[in-house]
């Protein structure tokens, strides 16, 4: 992957972490407590499924161009 297309993708993503998680999530990040681990996977989880979302569409984009 390329650094212009890392940037795209992060652009996406970082603000869909900030601003797209619910409230209890949030909460949990400025206080954690038992959960920690859960609360990590879960973020992680939607960080990868939003990447993965967004590489998809930069390829998508690329193809088109080559046809």
């Amino acid at each position: 992957m390329e650094f212009e297309e890392a940037r795209e993708i992060a652009k996406y993503v970082v603000p869909r972490l900030l601003v797209e998680l619910p409230v209890e999530i949030k909460l949990q990040l400025i206080k954690p407590g038992e959960n920690e681990d859960g609360l990590l996977f879960r973020l992680i989880e939607k960080a990868a499924s939003d990447i993965r979302w967004a590489a998809v569409g930069i390829e998508n984009k690329k193809r088109e161009q080559y046809m």
